[in-house]
């Protein structure tokens, strides 16, 4: 059937994703831009609450996932990842101080993959202050 991935094996959607940022309170990691991935800005974000950036419904492949500041205004950032129903990634990172700061959850850098989804994709982001396009969601993915 078209769209789908064969059960099992690389083909199987993750249920967890553990690399060095899957750990709560991680440093931020510097230097993430725009050049590698689509770059959103967060609009509205109310502190500490997850807001849903991307919702794809279908098939397809996650190839990287960051969430940046796009000033030096001191804030914990977090990124949440949700492949078919179930939360395979959900961390925080320190208090990002600088620009391009923040948190990779998922880059060729952390693991040499790419992340299939069956049925549905959710990325959510977190900043711990209440701000507008202070954030950035950076992410690579294509259908199938």
């Amino acid at each position: 059937m078209a769209g789908t991935f064969n059960p099992g094996g690389v083909n199987a959607s993750p249920t967890l994703l553990v690399n060095a940022t899957s750990d709560g309170g991680k440093a931020p990691t510097g230097y993430l831009t725009a050049t590698v991935a689509d770059h959103t800005l967060s609009g509205a974000l109310t502190a500490a609450t997850y807001k849903e950036m991307l919702a794809v419904s279908g098939a397809g492949v996650l190839r990287y996932c960051a969430v940046r500041a796009v000033d030096t205004t001191s804030r914990t950032l977090g990124i949440k990842i949700v492949i078919d129903g179930t939360t395979v990634y959900d961390a925080v990172c320190t208090a990002c101080t600088a620009e391009n700061d923040g948190l990779r959850a998922f880059s060729p850098e952390t693991l040499p993959m790419q992340l299939p989804f069956a049925s549905s994709l959710s990325i959510q982001i977190k900043s711990s202050l209440s701000e507008t396009d202070k954030v950035g969601l950076l992410v690579d993915y294509y259908t199938t």
